[in-house]
């Protein structure tokens, strides 16, 4: 049976955007979940027309029954292409995620329809194929919501590659292993990812015989969208996101890393960034006023936390009634492995993830024992 993208039927996390018969994953980590019967499944994967840089292709992911490794890790190199994600002898009862793993600002990753294939076996023996055609089911949801909104780090830039060794490319992209994930994994919380590669509230990342920040794309630009880079990819207008779709109970704010690469310590620009900082807090809190507020940075250099945090202390003065914190991360350590281009290695993933995990249960009051344990993983 053919079986369309279907949020009546399917768990879609993320921000993804319907065009036609496609739908397509935004953000690092958005993707699609269902439990089904089968002894074959194959997907029709879509990517741009217009064929991408080897090292910028779109990719896309595979876990079964939720296993802690892929199942299936592909590039998308062809327009359109069929992939066999799961085939056995017996058809069985199945679980089935496929997630993007490269990010919103390279390769598409869209998803066409799904072949399920129910032979003989242990729900499909003796029945027709026709039998099954409505056994295609939602997941539940988790016990909690929480956005991230972040830059590479959040994305999982370079994770799995080696500074000095590597530079980067999306197929050592591994949003599964970065700390966004793991911590939402750890708090049984359902996620979803607003990040980019390179960008700031001020700036996107500039080297530093560069004086002037570079705005090509910036978060508080970016975020009011459903995916603008796709939009303007497909000559679409860019549709506002509508937040009712997805309500966080907590959004977790990881910038400034970037914005650094301009400000310097100048008194001016820190100044500068400080303003932008707090009216995108105000953006945020606009959009989605449910939601408490995590404020957090530092992994790839603090210079910015003290001004951050002293934002964030300004906006719990003029908006008592919202839950806001804010956390320092410590640095990456050399003795953890660095990635590609000076990046958070896995393993600083998951040790930040285990500081922000706890964190997160105290300014919240989410319970230990309800998600993933970082042994499980």
């Amino acid at each position: 049976m053919k079986v369309k993208p279907n949020s009546e039927r399917m768990k879609i996390m993320g921000r993804t955007t319907q065009v036609g018969e496609i739908l397509y994953l935004g953000f690092s980590a958005s993707y699609l979940e269902f439990e089904t019967v089968a002894s074959r499944i194959c997907v029709t994967m879509c990517t741009d027309v217009t064929p991408q840089e080897e090292s910028l292709l779109g990719w896309f992911a595979v876990y079964l029954d939720d296993g802690a490794q892929p199942a299936v890790r592909r590039a998308l190199t062809k327009p359109e292409e069929d992939f066999v994600i799961f085939e056995e002898e017996q058809a069985r009862k199945v679980k089935l995620r496929l997630v993007k793993m490269s990010e919103a600002a390279f390769g598409l990753v869209g998803v066409k329809e799904f072949d399920i294939t129910c032979g003989s076996g242990e729900a499909g023996s003796g029945e027709q194929e026709t039998e099954y055609d409505t056994y295609v089911t939602r997941t539940l949801d988790r016990l909690h919501r929480m956005e991230i909104i972040g830059d590479s780090i959040t994305c999982g830039y370079g994770n799995e590659g080696v500074l000095n060794q590597d530079t980067f490319t999306t197929t050592q992209e591994n949003p599964e292993e970065a700390y966004a994930v793991l911590t939402a994994n750890a708090l049984n919380a359902d996620y979803q990812l607003v990040s980019w590669s390179g960008i700031g509230v001020i700036t996107n990342w500039i080297p530093e015989d560069v004086n002037e920040p570079l705005e090509e794309i910036l978060m508080p630009e970016l975020y009011p969208y459903r995916d603008k880079r796709l939009c303007e990819k497909l000559g679409l207008e860019p549709e506002r996101w509508d937040s009712a779709q997805f309500m966080p109970e907590l959004i977790v704010l990881h910038l400034g890393t970037n914005d650094d690469s301009y400000v310097r310590k100048i008194p001016e620009r820190q100044a500068y960034f400080a303003g932008k900082y707090y009216a995108f807090l105000e953006q945020i809190h606009e959009q989605n006023p449910q939601a408490a507020i995590l404020c957090t940075l530092g992994v790839m250099g603090q210079n910015l936390c003290e001004e951050e945090e002293r934002q964030a202390a300004r906006f719990a003065k003029a908006h008592p009634e919202v839950r806001i914190g804010y956390l320092v991360l410590p640095e990456q350590d050399e003795a953890d492995g660095i990635g590609a281009d000076c990046h958070p290695s896995k393993r600083t993933h998951q040790k930040t993830a285990e500081i922000l995990t706890q964190k997160i249960r105290e300014f919240m009051g989410w319970r230990k024992g309800h998600g993933l344990e970082y042994g499980d993983q």
